[in-house]
């Protein structure tokens, strides 16, 4: 019982952070901001209901303790699982409100799930790759490699904006695609 009660501690305090983080971690409006690409937010949806499942082990579990089992393995099992769907939970709300794209006229800046961030500069974009199966695409530069996707809206427009501002000789056979 102590392992899901400990469990359930922990739930608690990381969806608290992630909250935190979410505020925190937000990419600052600047002057001359020109677009923003971000994760489809529906994908908040299936974080929410991660977090829910793995709340609802740990309360099923205390409030009817043979759910699962009545062994000592079962506690842990219910504990551990219940872990593993917050995490995950949680660092899917970090990447689909904190992690995002953010073009200006003379660069973009890329936002990690954490807060860090890399700044790419359209003119220092060395390759333009796009993977067969997906729609996003990777520009490649001396200092970064930086992955862009997102709701549809935003990322066409992106591209667009790519297609305008990378050197033609580098991005627009991918970018054209």
């Amino acid at each position: 019982m102590t392992q899901v009660v400990i469990s359930l501690a922990v739930c608690v305090l990381l969806i608290l952070a992630t909250g935190v983080l979410c505020w925190k971690n937000q990419p600052p409006r600047l002057e001359g901001e020109r677009l923003r690409v971000r994760s489809v937010p529906e994908t908040g949806l299936m974080a929410g209901m991660l977090l829910a499942v793995g709340l609802a082990l740990d309360v099923g579990k205390l409030v009817l303790p043979e759910t699962a089992g009545t062994d000592p393995g079962s506690w842990t099992f219910i504990a551990v699982f219940a872990l593993v769907c917050v995490g995950a939970g949680c660092h899917i709300l970090l990447a689909a409100f904190v992690k995002q794209v953010v073009a200006y006229d003379d660069r973009f800046e890329a936002y990690t799930p954490f807060g860090g961030s890399q700044v790419v500069y359209w003119r220092q974009v060395t390759e333009v790759k796009s993977q067969l199966l997906s729609k996003a695409v990777t520009f490649k530069a001396p200092a970064a490699a930086v992955s862009v996707n997102g709701r549809n809206k935003e990322y066409l427009a992106f591209l667009d904006l790519a297609l305008e501002r990378v050197p033609r000789e580098i991005g627009s056979d991918e970018l054209g695609k």
